[in-house]
């Protein structure tokens, strides 16, 4: 019933996966190194926030462990 909905309002063009992605990679956490005091750290997904920027592009914000500075990876 939806399908045909979306059908009348786009016609016959429906979206096409060329090459299918791997939803595990979301799932694994980013490596972090913090400009202020040199710690590398790990963090999963929950402990970092997303900043895009439309001139530099997709950024995560997350906090230092030991300096508690914010730390940013691209």
């Amino acid at each position: 019933m939806y399908s045909e909905r979306l059908s009348k309002r786009i016609g016959s063009d429906f979206m096409k996966i060329i090459k299918q992605g791997n939803l595990n990679i979301a799932r694994e956490p980013l490596r972090f190194e913090c400009k202020n005091c040199g710690t590398i750290f790990e963090a999963i997904k929950q402990e970092y926030i997303y900043c895009g920027d439309q001139r530099e592009g997709d950024n995560w914000k997350c906090e230092c462990p030991l300096c508690h500075g914010a730390v940013y990876y691209n």
